[in-house]
């Protein structure tokens, strides 16, 4: 695989993290995985440490330089409020339907 320069890495992430509601961000098993219509992306562990690959235009380009654990961190973090937030709508809206059906009359 192809290196991806640090300096481009660290870009695309700050790319991502400034609007994470444009890729399809994912924890499983391997780390933190994303994509929209142009890049793939994966953070994963490795032994110790945390690597970078990009995929576009079906090649894909690491950055092994282990300075991602913060990056993975803080993507978790991304993640799981936007979960939060996609919940509360979900509860809103569900609360907003009961109030409608209790108003109407029988």
């Amino acid at each position: 695989m192809p290196d991806l320069k640090i300096q481009e890495a660290k870009l695309l992430f700050k790319k991502i993290h400034s609007n994470p509601k444009s890729y399809d961000l994912r924890i499983n098993e391997d780390g933190i995985t994303g994509s929209d219509d142009e890049i793939s992306f994966r953070l994963y562990r490795t032994e110790e440490r945390v690597d970078f690959a990009v995929t576009i235009d079906g090649l894909t380009f690491t950055n092994t330089t282990g300075e991602w654990n913060n990056a993975m961190a803080m993507l978790t973090a991304t993640i799981k409020k936007l979960e939060r937030e996609e919940e509360n709508i979900k509860i809103e809206q569900a609360i907003g339907k009961l109030r409608k059906y209790l108003s109407e009359e029988n």
